[in-house]
């Protein structure tokens, strides 16, 4: 029993924790589209986001659909690393996979990489919503 309430509550602070990093990853990126450079305020409002994000999931019971979006959108950054590092758009890796969508949105083919980002987006949010669907967790087959 003890197990059981240890590892639903490592759950519960596992998707807290992915969902405030998203809220924090967006926030610095929005301060970043603006034109902010990092520093105190830019860290805040990333903090700040990421509380709040992990406080609506948890709230609303939407930890399936933070997991899916999350996956999804890592994925595509990804993706979308890879393809720019290979089409020689840029040439720095670190760069690459550190930034994707800064460089993405500063290339001279940004509407491109970012019509196909949103396109990985949607089909990554569908493919795991489609195949998630009708899961249900069964226990193993008995050995006996």
């Amino acid at each position: 029993m003890i197990f059981a309430v240890l590892s639903y509550l490592f759950y519960i602070i596992g998707v807290a924790l992915f969902a405030g990093a998203i809220g924090y990853g967006i926030g610095i990126a929005l301060m970043d589209a603006i034109g902010m450079d990092p520093g105190f305020l830019t860290w805040l409002v990333g903090i700040v986001l990421g509380v709040i994000l992990a406080f609506v999931v948890l709230r609303f019971n939407i930890q399936k659909w933070v997991v899916i979006a999350g996956t999804a959108i890592g994925g595509t950054g990804i993706i979308l690393g890879v393809l720019m590092f290979g089409y020689g758009t840029y040439s720095v890796l670190e760069d690459v996979f550190t930034h994707p969508v800064k460089l993405a949105l500063q290339s001279s083919e940004s509407i491109w990489w970012v019509l196909l980002g949103i396109v990985l987006v949607v089909a990554g949010i569908v493919v795991q919503f489609r195949t998630t669907r009708n899961f249900t967790l069964e226990p193993p087959p008995s050995q006996i």
